[in-house]
């Protein structure tokens, strides 16, 4: 076996009982296995008997591999890497196919691959027997997570172990070949040539093209990609939850054509990693792939909301002439100040400005965890005039709840006084970190409540931790608003508490100084600002001037 992870006891403690029943067992892994973290588990393997060994690509990428050979007679694979995360929270799939053309032309791969590994010499002092009292992975196991299907009599139309460069070939006639439909599941995606091909196709209104992605395609390098597919019609569909990922590598071509296997569709993939791609011709297993799609489907969220407007899209009708915008008004009738849609998108590249020390004379009291909480309540609500905020982190774990909710009445009481809270929130330069949908769930929570919350512009290292009260009161440390940091439960963090006998308006100068998005009317309006800036972050060059001046054109 050929495997990028392996980490499932169950897994390995079948590996061990075949060893031990005579069953001859060879391990192939990838350098990555090699770390600290995994060396215990490919301990385990070694003590038991099992041939180990290490290997990486000629080219410089990763063996990435997760496939076996069992006896002469089948071939499991797929892009499920064998670990707990895969098979019980992932989008995978995993196929066991009984074929032995396909064991020979694996073998013959494997063999290869062998000649150029380097064995690995593990303890093999002791005894290994194991962890717990499944020896054997059982069919109720991988349905867990995945759904099992039985296709008998399915074709192999072609099958590509280590042949990256003929795989993309073959891949992209199969897309020009297309005239119906085109869905597509992938975890990674930027090759220039398969991405052309999937424009030019759409474009052309050749036939529909699906993109099922994992948000991971949100960040900077692929987000100008999906932005052309988009542009040309293609739907895409992202998956964001914070602990499971889309991570399939899966099309189907006219409802009759299957590709699967460990490849994403990358650069990487075709020309440095070592990999492997099958294309199955079979409308039964193309309808068991597009059942699987479409549930996934249910559970993704349009392009739509990260997209910039395409230049190809019909015009949007002529809107009513703008009226003034009214203020936001909170639940405790607190207005809070007017914004308003972006004017000046080309700041937006530029780094934030470096702000001037200055020095204060003032009383200093180091504040350390347990401590935190009680400091920062009291100087909530001894606030007269004003409470500027400045934070990177603020969590959204049930377990932080009873202690941000403790600080968020306190802020809430000092808004009711009439002072005025301000709050910048970091935005990260990609949608999807977790941050960005919790930063942005407090944004529209803390709004309601009368706090002037703004978000950060992505890509703004915005690091730090900071309350000022009046201007002349300062709590500045490493305390996040997280549950570890708040609730005074780990001595990991400190702040320290600066006191002024005058105010100091620099303090302010600083925090209204840090770079933020214009528009939060709405949470659609900055998500939408965000979408817009993150494109114009990740663009260079002619492509992020054209984006500029179409930004400038437009009618506000």
């Amino acid at each position: 076996m050929a495997m990028f992870y392996l980490t499932h006891d169950d897994f390995i403690n079948t590996l061990i009982a075949l060893q031990g029943k005579g069953v001859k067992v060879r391990f192939l892994a990838n350098r990555a296995m090699l770390e600290p973290a995994h060396l215990p588990l490919l301990e385990r393997l070694a003590r038991a008997g099992v041939e180990m060994y290490a290997t990486t690509s000629p080219a410089g990428g990763k063996m990435h591999l997760k496939c076996a050979i069992v006896d002469d007679d089948t071939v499991i694979t797929g892009a499920a890497n064998w670990t707990r995360q895969s098979f019980e929270m992932n989008f995978e799939d995993a196929l066991i196919i009984r074929s032995p053309p396909l064991v020979e032309h694996y073998r013959e791969g494997f063999e290869k691959l062998l000649v150029a590994s380097e064995p690995l010499s593990l303890s093999s002092s002791q005894e290994v027997s194991p962890s717990s009292s499944n020896e054997r992975l059982t069919q109720s196991d991988l349905s867990r997570g995945l759904p099992s299907y039985v296709c008998r009599d399915v074709p192999l139309a072609m099958s590509f172990f280590n042949q990256g460069l003929e795989a993309r070939t073959a891949l992209i006639a199969s897309l020009r070949a297309a005239t119906g439909r085109v869905d597509i599941a992938m975890y990674f995606l930027d090759d220039p040539q398969v991405v052309a091909t999937l424009e030019g196709i759409s474009r052309a209104g050749q036939c529909r093209v699906r993109l099922l992605m994992d948000q991971v395609l949100l960040g900077p390098w692929y987000l100008p990609r999906i932005q052309k597919l988009w542009d040309a019609g293609v739907e895409v569909l992202c998956y964001r939850q914070d602990r499971a990922i889309l991570h399939l590598k899966a099309a189907v071509v006219d409802e009759e054509f299957v590709w699967t296997g460990s490849a994403n569709w990358s650069t990487g993939a075709f020309e440095r990693n070592i990999e492997d791609m099958l294309c199955f011709k079979d409308a039964t297993l193309a309808l068991r792939y597009l059942t699987f799609m479409d549930d996934i489907a249910a559970q993704c969220q349009s392009f739509e909301s990260f997209a910039l407007a395409s230049p190809d899209k019909e015009p949007a009708p002529t809107p009513e002439p703008p009226r003034e915008p009214e203020p936001v008004r909170s639940r405790v009738g607190f207005e809070l100040p007017m914004t308003g849609p972006r004017e000046d998108f080309d700041a937006v590249c530029n780094p934030a400005p470096t702000f001037p020390f200055f020095e204060v004379e003032a009383r200093v009291r180091y504040v350390p965890d347990d401590e935190y909480l009680p400091v920062l309540l009291k100087l909530i609500s001894q606030a007269h005039q004003s409470i500027l905020i400045t934070m990177y982190v603020m969590s959204e774990q049930k377990s932080a709840q009873p202690h941000l909710e403790c600080m968020l009445r306190s802020l809430e009481q000092a808004v009711r006084r009439g002072v005025y809270v301000y709050m910048v929130l970091f935005l990260p330069t990609s949608p999807e970190d977790r941050l960005d949908r919790a930063h942005s769930n407090w944004a529209e929570k803390l709004r309601a409540r009368g706090i002037d919350v703004r978000l950060a512009l992505p890509d703004t290292d915005l690091h730090e931790k900071m309350v000022v009260v009046d201007l002349c009161k300062a709590l500045i440390g490493s305390h996040n608003w997280s549950e570890g940091a708040i609730s005074g439960s780990r001595v990991y963090e400190s702040s320290a508490l600066i006191m002024l006998d005058r105010q100091e308006p620099r303090f302010a100068d600083y925090v209204f100084s840090r770079p933020i998005l214009s528009d939060m009317r709405t949470r659609e309006h900055w998500e939408r600002e965000a979408a817009v800036v993150r494109h114009i972050q990740a663009a260079t060059g002619k492509d992020r001037e054209a984006m500029l001046e179409r930004l400038r054109q437009e009618p506000e």
